[in-house]
């Protein structure tokens, strides 16, 4: 279903105040049209301003979750990795021999796991 909605700017022009509207036809679960949050069918610039700082939080908060789910991820590989090596399955000669790899990718993870933790701390702090 489509949506009509007025984009109104009002612009300044050495005191003489013009005013330009443009018309556009939006899909209902269009991204503008949520920004209409009075429901008139008109966008002004403050609803235009409180949209795109709630989309900006949206998408802090998209990362966040995506670098907590990372972090996550490199704990639980982490811990697999170290028990699948301390199993029967897998012989002594074979755990010497991936030793320098295996101390490779625990400490990749870890850093990975401190850059999450560090930034989370840093983030907090600035606000």
């Amino acid at each position: 279903m489509l949506m009509r909605i007025t984009i109104t700017k009002k612009t300044s022009n050495k005191g003489n105040e013009m005013s330009e509207e443009k018309t556009v036809t939006l899909a209902k679960d269009s991204l503008w049209a949520k920004f209409d949050t009075d429901g008139d069918g008109t966008l002004t610039d403050a609803e235009i301003a409180t949209g795109k700082e709630m989309l900006e939080l949206e998408l802090q908060e998209e990362k966040a979750q995506a670098q907590k789910m990372m972090a996550w991820v490199a704990i639980v590989t982490s811990f697999l990795c170290m028990l699948v090596l301390f199993t029967p399955f897998v012989s002594d000669a074979r755990v010497l021999s991936l030793g320098a790899i295996v101390s490779a990718y625990a400490i990749a993870q870890v850093g990975v796991v401190g850059a999450y933790i560090a930034g989370t701390a840093y983030t907090a702090k600035k606000k």
